[in-house]
Formats: C-alpha cells, sequence, structure tokens
C-alpha cells in the first residue's frame, strides 16, 4: 500500500498515477515481495523519483526500481 499511501502526498496527473500504481505492482510480483514487506516503502519512493524525473515506461520504471533494491543485498 506504499504506493497509495505517498500518491496522497505528492501530486501527478490521473495518467502517471495509474502509471505508478501499475509499475508498483509489477515490481511487487516481479520481486517476490508480499504488501507488509518493509522493502514495498522503498520500491514506491522510486518510482515515485523515476516519474518525477520524465520516465513514462512502465517497464523502465519497473526495472530502474527494482536495480535500486538489488543494490541493498
Amino acid at each position: 500500500m506504499a504506493i497509495y499511501r505517498l500518491l496522497k502526498i505528492v501530486k501527478f496527473d490521473a495518467k502517471q498515477e495509474a502509471l505508478m500504481k501499475t509499475a508498483y505492482e509489477k515490481a511487487l510480483r516481479a520481486a517476490h515481495i508480499e504488501r507488509n514487506d518493509p522493502k514495498t516503502d522503498l520500491i514506491a519512493s522510486r518510482i515515485v523519483h523515476i516519474v518525477q524525473r520524465g520516465e513514462a515506461n512502465m517497464w523502465h520504471i519497473v526495472d530502474f526500481a527494482l536495480q535500486d533494491l538489488r543494490k541493498l543485498h
């Protein structure tokens, strides 16, 4: 639910919000992360920053967010 909390604070247009929600769900599934895992906050935060920088390709967003997660391991 981390992305949904962030989207209440940081405002984006409807298209960007839909993109981030989809990327978030796909990233969690790809990394086999449960919603109650603290890593969801990192993924959500990275997705928001990636979209703020102008990325609009959902698969690139997922890949960049997961790259950051991999760096922690």
